[in-house]
């Protein structure tokens, strides 16, 4: 530092030997300036580690501290007192800042800034203090999938593209601009990943004879990293502790340097401010068993004794690091980065009497899904005869007897597994089966039927259940117009089936609705009734509603402890939906795990699409059972 003082204009890197500072340019400068600036007023007496000298070093890791908080701050900014007594005031980040003084402050301070711009949408001011970052240590590109997942998960193909384009650019950029003088001075390769400090990272491996060495620790790096990459929701708070855990993990399966514990000490403070479940007992042993290792031990003498008990205090705080991840997954991420719903499709299930809209509100729904990633299940594919056969006059379409109920359950939870399946498909212009069709599974599977929620195992495995109740007035009109122009039905033949089928309807089809979490009621005025379980969390959505002034919306008595029920008159146009739908979700990619944005509808349609999308994010991803 003080050679580079001393010859302004020469290459840093090249006046003294690579492990002088294996660093980047921006911790560079961050150290050097001050020193630089003060030695043109101070002379000799800032060089050295004098008291001039050594206030000028710790001056700016003071400085990065405090940017360091104010962040953590800006995270949860009611917890201003619990935050300082879990970050400043641990001995831990106290003995690495200010006594050993390693610099672990400089990059840590602007990867926590670049994941603060990074959740609230500023991704050119991410991709800036990130670059920041890697050109103080090397280590942190480690997160960089996280941010891109981050980036991807969070929105549409085209916008997810632009945006990662565009952070990558200006990360890459900016941190090819400023390894230059290492570059120049053949100091890159050795500051990045060829230190000795950067061989720790291999310090866990299993060398096999005669052949190449398995880096055990790295593979538990990348398997961390895969796991967290892929999962199906990447909230805010996932994106931090997710990167945490990434640290975390780095540490854990390294001989790690006394400074690089600094990379976990922020997000532990966030973790035990924000979860109370988390113990604090993992936070005292940290730092007793770091405090111990390596402030302690140096000062005493253990003879042959020594390795043993370093071995035993190098566990022991492994151990309370491993402890806290552990934490981590279980209280944090197992919802904020949840990863099995990535490998199960959403499950949904339309039931109601014939004619009550069920494919109808199915395509509704797909084409918030899109077609490509979504796939319609057709009860009437599982009817068991052809039209004409003589049971027909024994069994109507709603009698379960006259259907393959069970054969529509297994073929639904093959594609629930990920399997395809081969079915007949019912043409109901000719009342026969064509050919069998391959179905593919999709990331969403919709069954509608008669009987989507007649079998109680099929039921169970639904996410959201679905019950279709249009008044009866408004159902024969709807099926007159049907089946006339569909399926070439006379209107006499269409009433006399109604009928026909009453008995059947109040016995099989009718009971299905106590089991739907969401019960639609088309009203004649025209208004929808809408019965919902009374934990459903429907309040912002209706409020949307109310603020756009396009629906009337009044509660509605349901006689029932368990559901709340509500009636929306009037039908606002696609272009209200699609602002409403901004508005409510925080990220509407998360909930349809399409690369394609919705085809919203408008009127009625639309709104069925908006609180469909709001039951859906609740079933997933909030409500523990399953996750």
């Amino acid at each position: 530092m003080e050679k580079a003082v001393l010859n302004v204009g020469s290459n840093p890197w090249a006046l003294s030997p690579a492990h002088f500072f294996p660093y980047g340019s921006v911790l560079f400068f961050i150290l050097a300036l001050p020193k630089l600036l003060f030695y043109q007023i101070l002379g000799a007496t800032t060089l050295g580690s004098g008291i001039f000298g050594t206030l000028l070093i710790k001056g700016p890791i003071l400085i990065l501290d405090i940017l360091l908080l104010y962040f953590l701050v800006r995270v949860n900014e009611s917890q201003l007192k619990r935050i300082i007594s879990y970050y400043w005031l641990s001995p831990v980040l106290f003995y690495i800042n200010y006594i050993h003084g390693q610099l672990d402050v400089a990059s840590t301070s602007f990867v926590i800034a670049s994941l603060f711009f990074m959740i609230r949408g500023r991704a050119v001011g991410s991709a800036l203090l990130f670059a920041a970052a890697t050109l103080c240590k090397f280590h942190v590109v480690i997160i960089v999938p996280i941010l891109l997942a981050y980036i991807w998960n969070r929105n549409f193909s085209k916008s997810a593209i632009r945006k990662i384009g565009l952070w990558l650019g200006i990360w890459i950029s900016l941190s090819a601009l400023g390894f230059l003088p290492l570059l120049f001075a053949s100091r890159f390769f050795y500051a990045s990943v060829n230190s000795p400090e950067a061989h720790r990272l291999f310090a866990v491996n299993i060398p096999f004879e005669s052949g190449p060495t398995l880096y055990l620790g790295m593979l538990f790096v990348l398997a961390l990293l895969g796991r967290l990459c892929i999962s199906g929701r990447i909230s805010n708070l996932g994106l931090i502790f997710g990167s945490g855990a990434l640290f975390g993990m780095l540490i854990l399966v390294t001989n790690p340097m006394p400074g690089w514990y600094y990379w976990m000490i922020p997000f532990m403070t966030l973790a035990f401010v924000l979860y109370q479940n988390i113990p604090r007992t993992l936070y005292y042993l940290f730092n007793i068993f770091y405090l111990l290792y390596f402030v302690a031990l140096p000062y005493f003498d253990l003879g042959t004794e020594i390795h043993l008990i370093q071995g035993m205090l190098l566990t022991l705080l492994q151990t309370s690091v491993l402890g806290f991840l552990l934490a981590l997954e279980v209280v944090v991420l197992k919802f904020e980065m949840p990863f099995i719903r990535r490998l199960q499709p959403v499950k949904i299930g339309v039931a109601g009497d014939s004619g009550a809209g069920k494919n109808h509100i199915s395509m509704c729904f797909q084409n918030v899904f899109s077609k490509s990633q979504s796939v319609i299940l057709e009860g009437d594919d599982y009817h068991r005869w052809e039209r004409g056969n003589r049971f027909w006059e024994q069994y109507s379409h709603l009698n379960p007897r006259a259907n393959h109920l069970i054969a529509m359950a297994q073929h639904a939870r093959e594609l629930f597994r990920g399997r395809s399946v081969t079915h007949r498909q019912y043409d109901h212009q000719t009342g026969q089966f064509n050919l069998p069709k391959l179905i593919s599974p999709t990331k969403t599977v919709i069954i509608q039927g008669l009987h989507s929620l007649y079998l109680r195992g099929l039921r169970a495995t639904l996410d959201l259940k679905i019950f279709l109740a249009p008044a009866i007035d408004v159902r024969i009109n709807w099926k007159t117009q049907r089946d006339q122009i569909e399926r070439g039905y006379t209107p006499d033949a269409i009433r006399e089936s109604i009928l026909k089928r009453e008995n059947d309807s109040n016995l099989h089809i009718a009971p299905q609705r106590q089991f739907a979490d969401w019960i639609i009621e088309y009203q004649s005025e025209p208004t929808v009734i809408h019965t919902l379980w009374n934990d459903a969390p429907i309040g912002p959505l209706l409020d949307s509603l109310v603020k756009v002034g396009e629906c009337n919306i009044s509660y509605v008595n349901t006689m029932d402890i368990d559901r709340i029920g509500f009636s929306i008159a009037g039908e606002p146009p696609v272009e209200t939906i699609a602002l409403i739908a901004d508005e409510i979700f925080e990220s509407l990619r998360q909930v349809t795990r399409s690369r394609a944005n919705p085809e919203w509808k408008p009127g009625f349609d639309g709104v069925n699409q908006l609180i469909m999308l709001t039951l859906l994010e609740d079933r997933i991803f909030n409500q523990p059972t399953g996750i």
